[in-house]
């Protein structure tokens, strides 16, 4: 089965708005994209938060 992962990379640190504002937004988009059923759009079947166990960053 084909699937695709998304993963987020927020910036700042958790204790500042931003970060707070970042992660909200983020959540309410897999909560929309999970009740999302059309042939166009890629089911969203779970998704969970994690820290990050890496400095590197993708450029």
């Amino acid at each position: 089965m084909p699937v695709a992962v998304k993963r987020v990379v927020f910036s700042g640190l958790a204790d500042q708005p931003a970060f707070t504002a970042q992660r909200q937004q983020v959540l309410l988009e897999a909560e929309l994209n999970a009740r999302l059923a059309h042939p166009n759009v890629v089911a969203t079947y779970a998704y969970h938060f994690a820290p990050s166990t890496t400095t590197s960053q993708v450029t």
